[in-house]
């Protein structure tokens, strides 16, 4: 499986290299509606490498061998980052995204890119869960003076509290019918932010009630 996995990344980035040449040759050529297109297949492709990227770090989470590059990493660049690969996504699904930074600190220390996939696997989550014209929103505050909390919050249907300590295993999938989601994922995306989460000395949890939303947090250690 890894294997295969491995090899789906050149197809992949052939796909998403064309699109950007689209864009830059014929831009003047396309209409508005067609570019909104191109721009969602391109959005597709970034979250089907995130998917891929996952599943090959998630092997190596599971094994202890994943390589970190713990470094001072911006709140801000970092939320951008993240919102802006899901950017299209939200506006397909007319979901509004909501950035909160509620804490004086600008940056504290953990890996860059592997914070990025967390955030955008919980916010393509949040956005697949929730009613059309609905906010998803990611807040930073700081949990402690040597800790930094992250909240990615939907107004979807919420979890079953029978379900809490479960979401997190692998292949667990929550259906919806009412929402027109059921099937949508792989299953693998929660599993991956809490291996990567407690990787870098963090705790994950999820705050959720029926009918309500859900809010998935967690802290991280602020570093030095």
């Amino acid at each position: 499986m890894e294997f295969i996995v491995h090899d789906l990344r050149n197809p992949i980035a052939v796909i998403s290299i064309i699109l950007d040449h689209l864009l830059l040759i014929d831009s003047r050529g396309l209409t508005e509606r067609q570019k909104e297109d191109v721009n969602a297949c391109k959005a597709a492709t970034k979250r089907m490498a995130t998917l891929i990227n996952s599943i090959l770090d998630l092997s190596r989470l599971e094994n202890k061998k994943m390589s970190l590059e713990i470094k001072e990493v911006n709140v801000e660049k970092l939320l951008e980052s993240a919102l802006d690969e899901v950017s299209v996504f939200a506006k397909s699904r007319q979901i509004k995204l909501e950035k909160r930074v509620e804490t004086q600190r600008e940056t504290f220390y953990t890996d860059y890119r592997v914070m990025v996939r967390v955030l955008v696997n919980l916010l393509s989550n949040a956005i697949k869960v929730s009613l059309e014209g609905s906010e998803v929103s990611v807040i930073v505050n700081t949990d402690t003076d040597t800790a930094v909390k992250f909240s990615v919050i939907d107004q979807g249907p919420g979890i079953p509290k029978n379900m809490t300590d479960k979401i997190f295993d692998k292949f667990v999938q929550l259906k919806n019918r009412n929402l027109g989601v059921a099937g949508e994922g792989s299953g693998l995306g929660l599993t991956f932010c809490k291996l990567a989460v407690e990787e870098l000395d963090g705790r994950i949890w999820i705050d959720s009630e029926e009918g309500k939303g859900t809010a998935v947090r967690f802290t991280l250690p602020a570093g030095k």
